[in-house]
C-alpha cells in the first residue's frame, strides 16, 4: 500500500511538472537571450540612443527575428518596422507608386481593417471611387464599387465614423487615390533609411476563433546616446532594455511555434520610451483599443529581484489582471508581486500606461526596477544579465497568460486617472 502511494505520488509530481514547465529546451531558449542582448547592447549599437542609425540598426536586427517566425506585418505594411509618426517624422517616409509615377503625400491615403484605426484623417479629402482592383496586389485593395458597399460614401467623402469592416481579420488595408489614375502597378512601401525618424518593430500572429480580440505583448528597445565626457562613454542597456527585447522575441517564437493561440497576438518593440514613451503613444493611436483585451509589456528583466521564480507587476491595484495572473500561476514555482510601492510610479512611467489610458487592461512586467544598481549608468553590461531569469520570466509570462490568450477570460476595462 504505502508502494502503491509513493509511485501515485510520483505520478503526480510528474503531472504537475509536464503541467507548469512550458519550454521544452531551456537551454536552446537561454542561448537565444545571450544572443540577442550581446547584439543589442554591443558597443557597436553605441547603447541605441533615439534619433540616431544605431536604432535603426536595432530595428532591422528585431525585424530579422520576427520574419523568421513567419509572422505577418501590420495591414499596410511591408515590413516588420513601423515609423513613429511625430515631429521628426518626414511624410516622405511612405513611398507611393503607380504605374511608375511617384504620388505625393496628399495625393492618396491608407487606412486599415480589423483591429487597426485609420491613420490619417479622412474628413477633408475628397476621393474618386475606382473600379479596377490590380492583379496580384495582396497588400491593398484599391477603393472600387465592392468596398464601397461596406464604407458608407457620401458627396466623395469617406466618412469614418460610418466605416462597417468585414468579419474576417485582418483584413487587407484599402487604398484610396485622388485623381484619375487607373492603378496597374502599384508599389507601397516604407524607407527606414533615416536616422531622424523613429521605429517600432511590430509583428502580428492570427488568433485562431478569436483573431479579432488582440493581447499586445512589448518591449522597449531604445536606451541612451553616448556621453562623450566619460572614460566609458557608452550606455549598452543590457537589462534596460535588451533584457525586455529578448523576452519579447522568445515570446514570439513560443508562440509562434506553438501556433494555437485563439486570440491575436501583436508582438511590438517600442522606440522612443527613453524620451517619453513616444513608441506607445504613436501605436495607441493606430490600434483600435477596444479590440485590444490585454497588454502586458516587460522591462528590465535581466536581473531578478525575486530570486529567479517571479516578477513585479505595475500598477498592480489598479483593474483585476493582478488576480488573473495570480490565478493563473496558481500551483506554479512562479509567483506575482505586486506594486505597492506608487511613489516610484512605474506603472505610469512605461509603455504599458498610454494603453492603460485608452482603458486597455496595460501593464508592465519587471524583475528590477530603477533602484537596480546600474540602472542607466555605463556598468549595464552583457555579464551583469542573468539569461535564466529572462527565461524564466518568458515561461511565467506563458503561464499567466494562458487564459488570456485562449480566450477563456476578459478583464474589466481600466479606469486611470493620470
Amino acid at each position: 500500500m504505502a508502494y502503491r502511494s509513493f509511485i501515485l505520488f510520483l505520478f503526480f509530481v510528474f503531472i504537475s511538472t509536464c503541467s507548469f514547465s512550458q519550454i521544452s529546451d531551456k537551454n536552446e531558449y537561454i542561448r537565444i537571450a545571450d544572443e540577442v542582448v550581446s547584439v543589442l547592447a554591443s558597443d557597436s549599437l553605441k547603447g541605441r540612443g533615439n534619433y540616431r542609425p544605431e536604432l535603426l540598426k536595432a530595428s532591422e536586427y528585431i525585424e530579422k527575428h520576427f520574419d523568421s517566425l513567419r509572422l505577418l506585418t501590420l495591414p499596410g505594411n511591408d515590413r516588420f518596422i513601423v515609423p513613429v509618426q511625430f515631429n521628426n517624422h518626414p511624410d516622405a517616409f511612405y513611398s507611393l507608386k503607380i504605374n511608375g509615377r511617384e504620388f505625393a503625400f496628399d495625393q492618396y491615403r491608407l487606412f486599415s481593417s480589423s483591429f487597426f484605426k485609420p491613420v490619417h484623417d479622412f474628413t477633408k479629402f475628397n476621393y474618386r471611387v475606382l473600379d479596377t482592383i490590380p492583379s496580384g496586389i495582396d497588400l491593398l485593395r484599391i477603393l472600387n464599387d465592392s468596398v464601397a458597399n461596406v464604407l458608407h460614401i457620401s458627396n466623395k467623402q469617406v466618412n469614418i465614423d460610418s466605416i462597417k469592416w468585414p468579419t474576417n481579420h485582418p483584413g487587407k488595408p484599402v487604398l484610396i487615390l485622388k485623381g484619375d489614375e487607373k492603378p496597374g502597378v502599384v508599389e507601397f512601401s516604407i524607407k527606414p533609411s533615416s536616422a531622424e525618424v523613429l521605429m517600432n518593430v511590430a509583428a502580428i500572429l492570427p488568433g485562431k476563433t478569436k483573431s479579432g480580440e488582440v493581447i499586445l505583448i512589448s518591449a522597449h528597445y531604445d536606451h541612451v546616446p553616448p556621453n562623450r565626457s566619460r572614460r566609458d562613454s557608452i550606455f549598452n542597456g543590457a537589462n534596460d532594455n535588451a533584457s525586455g527585447t529578448a523576452a519579447l522575441i522568445l515570446l514570439a517564437k513560443y508562440f509562434a511555434e506553438k501556433n494555437d493561440n485563439e486570440r491575436t497576438l501583436i508582438f511590438c518593440a517600442f522606440a522612443g520610451e527613453e524620451l517619453g514613451l513616444l513608441g506607445s503613444k504613436d501605436l495607441v493611436q493606430k490600434l483600435n483599443t477596444d479590440r485590444i483585451i490585454a497588454h502586458l509589456n516587460m522591462d528590465m528583466v535581466g536581473i531578478s529581484q525575486y530570486n529567479k521564480k517571479g516578477f513585479l507587476l505595475t500598477g498592480s491595484k489598479h483593474g483585476e489582471l493582478y488576480d488573473v495572473i495570480s490565478k493563473n500561476l496558481k500551483g506554479s514555482s512562479y509567483k506575482v508581486h505586486g506594486d505597492y510601492d506608487e511613489e516610484r510610479n512605474l506603472f505610469f512611467r512605461s509603455d504599458n500606461f498610454p494603453f492603460a489610458q485608452a482603458g486597455v487592461p496595460a501593464h508592465t512586467i519587471m524583475t528590477a526596477d530603477d533602484s537596480s544598481k546600474c540602472y542607466h549608468l555605463q556598468c549595464d553590461e552583457v555579464e551583469n544579465v542573468d539569461m535564466e531569469n529572462i527565461v524564466n520570466t518568458v515561461e511565467a509570462i506563458i503561464l499567466s497568460t494562458s487564459t488570456l490568450i485562449d480566450g477563456s477570460m476578459t478583464p474589466k476595462r481600466l479606469r486611470v486617472n493620470n
